[in-house]
């Protein structure tokens, strides 16, 4: 009766395990699939601020996600989401982190790190260079030290990218 007991139970944990398996299969496909129609808009209003530039998506894991070029001029946009609550943190140089819980955060916290910063970064300087936080964020905050800080605004540009919410897109097209 053991052995049945046993087989009947791996039998079912198994079953568990592949429907588990598929419901996260499922989330992920949902989750990637919100991000191509996101990456979409996000294209959509660059073409609308870039008229007659040729707009390139790239993979969704690459370190930029989009290209525009129009008249010998390349613009690369990273797209970093974020939720309107939490902030974007530009630590230093090469470590930007996105904080969800702003009024519970330490320097134990955990910190989100953005994959890519250095190869962003690194594109030829004269290139534009534009991190999107998308869909917001509370505030862009950039580290000058290890204990002061500024609020970045759409105009500024550290190691020459700007760095701005989605909705303040149009504005860094009216100063370029």
């Amino acid at each position: 009766m053991g052995v049945v007991n046993m087989w009947d139970f791996l039998t079912k944990l198994g079953i568990a395990l592949i429907v588990l398996g598929f419901i996260a299969y499922l989330v992920s496909l949902i989750i990637k699939t919100k991000q191509r129609k996101d990456i979409l808009l996000i294209s959509e209003k660059i073409k609308s601020l870039l008229p007659e530039s040729e707009v390139i998506i790239e993979n969704l894991n690459y370190f930029y996600q989009i290209k525009a070029v129009k008249d010998e001029k390349t613009f690369f946009f990273k797209i970093v989401y974020s939720r309107e609550n939490h902030e974007f943190i530009i630590t230093n140089t090469n470590k930007w982190i996105v904080n969800d819980n702003p009024k519970q955060w330490t320097r134990k916290t955990q910190p989100i790190f953005i994959r890519g910063a250095q190869e962003f970064i690194n594109i030829n300087e004269a290139e534009k260079k534009v991190v999107i936080v998308y869909p917001s964020s509370k505030r862009i905050i950039r580290y000058l030290n290890e204990s002061d800080t500024v609020i970045v605004k759409p105009q500024d540009k550290f190691l020459n990218i700007h760095f701005l919410k989605f909705d303040d897109l149009e504005k860094i097209f009216k100063i370029q």
